[in-house]
């Protein structure tokens, strides 16, 4: 069983990866998981870079972090957490993925690529 590290996120984020985490239990996913404190409420905490020293030393030690949606406070000066983690652990890649409907109009429909 692999061990990642999970940041749950601000706003929908904590919804969404517990909707998610939930399928993956479901889905007999071998993975455990390891919360940790990252997004807009560790920032209000007074940690100038969104997370905490525990979280950061987790996810170094783990080597992986599955994480929700961050928000950075505005007007106060600080990095967003995702240009903090590029920064701090090198990342390059964020991946997103995503299914058009057919019959279903997106501003993705005229892109010029077929997406099946």
């Amino acid at each position: 069983m692999t061990k990642i590290a999970v940041a749950k996120g601000d706003g929908i984020g904590p919804e969404i990866m517990d909707a998610v985490l939930s399928i993956f239990n479901a889905a007999k996913v071998p993975l455990a998981y390891e919360m940790v404190d990252m997004g807009k409420w560790v920032f209000d905490k007074g940690f100038s870079n969104g997370m905490t020293s525990e979280a950061q030393h987790a996810i170094e030690n783990l080597g992986i972090l599955f994480k929700g949606p961050m928000e950075t406070p505005k007007g106060k000066g600080v990095k967003s957490i995702n240009v903090t983690a590029r920064k701090t652990w090198n990342t390059y890649a964020n991946k997103r993925t995503f299914q058009t409907l057919h019959g279903v109009d997106t501003v993705f429909s005229k892109a010029g690529i077929p997406i099946d």
